[in-house]
């Protein structure tokens, strides 16, 4: 405890100090009361806000010791254990399959029917000339595009 106090280091962060030094040798567990706030993004942020604190308001040793402290102190929290990332490749598949579970078949209504059997409504041929000729009476001072 005297080599702590030549530091130039408060009581309470010397407490702090050796807290987390214990937590960081011991493997202690996070409550499962607390696992859910502390994986929160609300928690991680507060997280990040009290090692931010610590960097910049206490001694650098206890600040460093606290990002080490946090990054332990969310992955005990996870739920699921996951000692490392894996990418899954067939993710997009499984949304189809699942997309295709959730929609109903097609089913074609009565009015689609109807339009279908009356479709091609237009002659497949040439175009007959006719003498009319359109006329533009209002353009409102537009140009002619040709």
């Amino acid at each position: 405890m005297k080599n702590l106090m030549k530091l130039n280091v408060e009581p309470l962060e010397a407490i702090l100090l050796i807290l987390f030094i214990l937590y960081l040798i011991f493997n202690v567990e996070t409550p499962r009361v607390l696992a859910p706030y502390i994986n929160d993004p609300i928690g991680m942020v507060m997280m990040i806000v009290g090692v931010l604190y610590l960097l910049y308001y206490c001694h650098p040793i206890l600040g460093i010791l606290g990002i080490f402290v946090a990054y332990e102190l969310m992955r005990r929290s996870c739920p699921h254990k996951i000692k490392h990332v894996r990418f899954n490749e067939n993710t997009e598949s499984k949304k189809k399959q699942h997309m295709k579970k959730m929609n109903p078949p097609k089913e074609t209504t009565l009015e689609e029917s109807v339009v279908a059997k009356m479709a091609p409504v237009r002659k497949q041929g040439a175009y007959m000339m006719t003498s009319f000729k359109p006329v533009n009476e209002d353009v409102h001072n537009a140009m002619n595009v040709n």
